[in-house]
């Protein structure tokens, strides 16, 4: 079955590549960038796949069963479900969503008259067109990011909150890029307050965590306590650690001012934990982990230095001092 992914605009590079992840995860297969345009994407999976992912995604935003697809002067052209389907269980329109460019009364009706056969006012199941460049697309809605669904989860709700939480979509897809199933492993070696922790076990995943400073393990575990994850925490210098056949992993290592790196520099601790990613994960596992990008030439030395292989490189505006690089790694 054809589905409709509409993606976060926010970061659009870490939305598709996190699908791709996804995507290759559940099936093998990468995301056919010919059926991609702008923030939408269309892919074909069995529905329980669908499910599996659009369960798991930090930055899908929509997704649905593929309706039609057509262009400005004739919106329906191609049609992906059956028609006697949609005839006889007939549904509401409930948006035709333009691009800023595309705002036209005429083409909202020309929209509209071509999927009228379709609709029904009393129908509660929803239907929306989406007009990107000259492509019309119509879909269901299966599935809406909704904030409310993580809420309780969000850092500054949990019992011990500090300003360096990962969010809890950015957690996700740092997970999600490690390319880990339900049941693999995923190690944290920078726990902090547990944000991957938290969402690894929502995910289906086993995890382990690591964290070097006493106070910010003791809130990590509080934390973990509260949501009833079971991982295991450590409180170590994960570099000084002994673990193997890790399926992945996925961290945020420290630096800068909001997080203590016990007066060591931060070029040094990476130095260290990229050392260790060689040997704690299984051939073919990958790690994934962000930086700052005025780092990333030594990052990728010692990456090279250890035989691991620069899968790949996504960066991430912070502020105007900051850009981050989220690097995704593998073992051979």
């Amino acid at each position: 079955m054809k589905y409709l992914f509409r993606l976060d605009a926010s970061n659009l590079v870490l939305s598709y590549k996190e699908l791709d992840a996804l995507i290759e995860t559940y099936t093998g297969r990468r995301i056919d960038t010919k059926n991609c345009i702008s923030s939408f994407c269309i892919i074909d999976l069995d529905v329980p796949i669908f499910y599996k992912i659009t369960s798991r995604s930090g930055y899908v935003k929509e997704a649905g069963r593929l309706i039609a697809l057509g262009d400005r002067d004739n919106p329906v052209q191609d049609i992906f479900v059956e028609q006697d389907h949609l005839v006889v269980n007939r549904y509401v329109l409930k948006h035709v969503r333009l691009s800023n460019m595309d705002k036209s009364v005429d083409l909202k009706d020309r929209i509209l008259r071509s999927l009228s056969i379709f609709f029904d006012k009393e129908s509660q199941e929803e239907i929306v067109s989406y007009v990107t460049n000259n492509l019309v697309i119509t879909s269901f809605i299966d599935y809406k990011y909704r904030a409310t669904r993580h809420r309780e989860r969000e850092p500054s709700r949990r019992p011990f909150f500090r300003s360096i939480a990962l969010p809890i979509r950015l957690s996700r897809a740092l997970i999600n890029l490690a390319r880990v199933k339900e049941g693999d492993t995923i190690l944290d070696p920078f726990a902090g307050t547990g944000s991957i922790l938290i969402e690894s076990h929502y995910m289906g995943l086993k995890s382990i965590g690591i964290e070097l400073d006493w106070k910010i393990c003791h809130g990590c575990a509080a934390n973990l306590n509260h949501y009833r994850v079971p991982s295991p925490l450590i409180l170590a210098d994960s570099t000084e650690i002994t673990l193997s056949e890790i399926d992945g992993i996925a961290t945020d290592p420290p630096y800068g001012r909001a997080a203590s790196t016990h007066g060591e520099s931060s070029l040094h601790i990476y130095m260290r934990f990229i050392g260790k990613v060689a040997e704690w994960l299984r051939r073919g596992g990958r790690a994934v982990f962000m930086s700052p990008t005025y780092i990333n030439k030594d990052i990728e030395e010692v990456l090279c230095r250890y035989g691991l292989i620069l899968v790949d490189k996504i960066y991430m505006y912070v502020h105007g001092g900051l850009t981050r690089t989220i690097y995704v790694v593998e073992k051979p």
